[in-house]
């Protein structure tokens, strides 16, 4: 069971992580901050004590609400167009 929710949590981090990644990319055109959240993410693993997957829970899902709310504001439509089905 904790194989199935390591893998589901990491699906759900990696799809996160690569929308937070082309965002940041396509708006400044360079990996410095994808970098920076790569970082803190593995210094994070570290920083807090207890079980491997309790802390992969709490950041993956953090990841994951920070990914819809992106995809939600779309700042200067680096995402998706707006109305380009229009």
């Amino acid at each position: 069971m904790n194989l199935i929710k390591y893998i589901a949590l990491f699906l759900i981090g990696i799809i996160s992580f690569s929308i937070i990644v082309t965002l940041f990319y396509n708006l400044n055109k360079n990996l410095v901050i994808p970098i920076i959240i790569h970082q803190l993410f593995n210094f994070s693993l570290v920083l807090i004590k207890g079980d491997l997957l309790d802390i992969l829970v709490y950041v993956m899902l953090t990841y994951f609400v920070t990914a819809i709310i992106l995809i939600v504001i779309n700042p200067k439509e680096v995402l998706y167009k707006k109305g380009i089905w229009n």
